[in-house]
Order: C-alpha cells, then sequence, then structure tokens
C-alpha cells in the first residue's frame, strides 16, 4: 500500500464484539480482540477502546499512525451505522 493503512473488520454478534485490524502492509500480523457484551451500551464503550488499542498497536509496530482506516463492519439490524461510523471516526481524529 502506498500509505500506511489499517484495516478493520468489525463483527457484532448478540452477546460480542470484535474487531480484528491489520498491523502490516503484508496482512500478516494483525490486531485482535473479543469482548463479551452484558448490554448494549457496551458496544459503543468497547468499540472506541478496540479503535483505540488497534491504533496504539500500529504505531506500536509501524513507528507512525495510519494515514487511512478503513472499516469493514457486520453488525445485527438493530445497530446505528450513522453513530458507529462517526465514533470511529472521532477515535481516529482525536489520536
Amino acid at each position: 500500500m502506498r500509505y500506511p493503512t489499517l484495516v478493520l473488520g468489525v463483527v457484532k454478534s448478540d452477546t460480542t464484539l470484535t474487531v480484528v485490524g491489520s498491523l502490516n502492509k503484508e496482512f500478516s500480523n494483525f490486531y485482535n480482540n473479543c469482548s463479551t457484551l452484558e448490554s448494549e451500551k457496551d458496544v459503543y464503550v468497547w468499540l472506541i477502546e478496540a479503535v483505540k488499542e488497534a491504533l496504539a498497536t500500529f504505531k506500536g509496530l509501524q513507528k507512525v499512525l495510519p494515514r487511512r482506516v478503513i472499516v469493514y463492519r457486520l453488525f445485527d439490524q438493530a445497530s446505528n451505522f450513522n453513530l458507529e461510523a462517526a465514533l470511529i471516526s472521532q477515535v481516529v481524529t482525536s489520536v
């Protein structure tokens, strides 16, 4: 890839939230976090924390923050895409 890029996969089921992120351009090293959700509010708390951790791990290995962040998501129908996108964008721009 031309620019440092973090590709994140976010999957939410009824009881878990999983975030996986690429940590190098060869896609051979990954960050992962799987959290058990006790309430619907936990989704956003864990999502913010997992994205922060993924960015910090990327920076730790690459010595630079990603210039691009691509997010693939699989949420249930009840999720709020606009809120999730805004939270991820806020975390990325605040780092």
